[in-house]
């Protein structure tokens, strides 16, 4: 995963090495379903109200994959797990409940509360906006 905030690169968490962003942070779950550490990137300053340029690229070269992306405030004193990684929220466009992990399935470990971003575009419709066009004629 790659994350552009306004144009310039704040995360790379790419399980190769690609050597064009180095964390500032690592958070390290040590389950077998993660079995690198998650990288923490270069801090954003936002303010309510404004929007943003966000670019979020998640590739896989095949087999089983999976993301997560975190957000993690500085002015915050977040819950720890057992390891003393901090508990984070997700990074979401609404607000909504975590779906409950099933038997056999791992559950990283997430704040329920959190901030809830908003996405816009000057361009085309997003997929996500595709997505809740597609939801709203279903629902009629």
């Amino acid at each position: 995963m790659l994350v552009k905030f306004q144009g310039r690169l704040v995360l790379d968490s790419c399980w190769v090495k690609t050597n064009l962003l180095q964390p500032t942070a690592t958070y390290n779950f040590n389950a077998p379903q993660l079995p690198l550490p998650f990288k923490r990137g270069l801090a954003i300053h936002v303010e309510a109200g404004k929007y943003y340029d966000l670019e979020i690229v998640i590739g896989d070269h095949g087999g089983m994959t999976g993301a997560a992306l975190l957000i993690e405030q500085t002015d915050v004193n977040y819950q720890k797990d057992a390891k003393g990684n901090p508990i984070l929220p997700p990074f979401r466009l609404a607000p909504s409940k975590l779906p409950p992990s099933g038997k056999d399935q791992f559950s990283l470990p997430v704040a329920e509360e959190g901030p809830v971003w908003k996405a816009t575009s000057d361009e085309a419709p997003s997929a996500l906006d595709l997505l809740k066009s597609n939801s709203a004629n279903d629902a009629r």
